[in-house]
């Protein structure tokens, strides 16, 4: 039954994490990993450890949310949980990256990207490549940047990750207002609005402030006509997703 109740805790409070809630959830996860504390079941801890440090992220304790995800990561590599560990590592990077420690950052995520290519597992091969990509963009190196981001957008069109798929476009529509390709970017940029609007769940820690993004898109606009701006856009919302993946990953794209 404590097993039962313990599981049940669990999923209830990942799923209304992933909703946003994170008042509701956090006393529930607390409950559910001292029920698999009790029980000694160790990948439970490890289960309920990673959805309290997103919740604690959530609530805008970035160093509790860390301290539990890197724990969650331990004790799933001491169980042989590579995949579990390498997803983990991938989201704990974005705390020191919205802290600023791109040195932390990098190491983190490319601890996870190891684990994650040793167990070949696409799914979570994307949610450390986004992070890498990240760091590399804000270190100014565009062209790592583009190149995890493009791999990043191929894994997850694979799996079917829309939301992934959002944000690397975002990526690299950011990387093209960067290079003055202000067009490239605004239909990026759209294209990626019009897949995450129907999207309820947040599944990624990079995904809660969009404070950057906002910034990065009214410094874009502010420097192309706004005629051309607006249209630009458009054009973007309107692709399909296919159609959006493939016009990011056009190699001779010059607008």
């Amino acid at each position: 039954a404590a097993s039962s109740q313990a599981k049940l805790l669990f999923v209830a409070a990942t799923l209304g994490q992933a909703l946003g809630d994170f008042e509701s959830t956090w006393p529930m996860i607390e409950e559910s990993r001292e029920l698999f504390e009790q029980l000694g079941d160790r990948q439970g801890i490890a289960d309920s450890l990673a959805t309290g440090g997103l919740i604690a992220l959530g609530q805008g304790r970035p160093d509790e949310g860390l301290a539990l995800m890197l724990e969650a990561a331990d004790i799933d590599l001491e169980l042989g949980n590579k995949w579990g560990s390498a997803g983990m590592l991938g989201f704990s990077a974005m705390v020191p990256f919205g802290q600023g420690d791109l040195a932390r950052a990098r190491l983190l995520a490319e601890r996870g990207l190891s684990l994650a290519r040793e167990v070949g597992a696409g799914d979570v091969l994307y949610a450390t490549l986004h992070p890498l990509a990240a760091v590399a963009l804000a270190e100014g190196d565009h062209d790592r940047a583009a190149r995890l981001f493009e791999e990043s957008l191929t894994l997850s069109a694979e799996v079917g990750e829309a939301s992934n798929v959002a944000y690397c476009l975002e990526g690299l529509a950011t990387i093209a207002a960067s290079e003055g390709r202000l067009e490239r970017a605004a239909r990026l940029w759209g294209s990626a609005e019009a897949i995450l609007e129907p999207i309820e769940v947040i599944a990624y820690p990079y995904a809660t402030d969009r404070t950057l993004h906002d910034q990065q898109v009214a410094a874009a606009r502010e420097r192309l006509n706004q005629e051309t701006w607006t249209r630009a856009w458009a054009e973007g919302r309107a692709m399909t997703t296919e159609q959006a993946i493939e016009y990011a990953l056009e190699k001779e794209a010059t607008l």
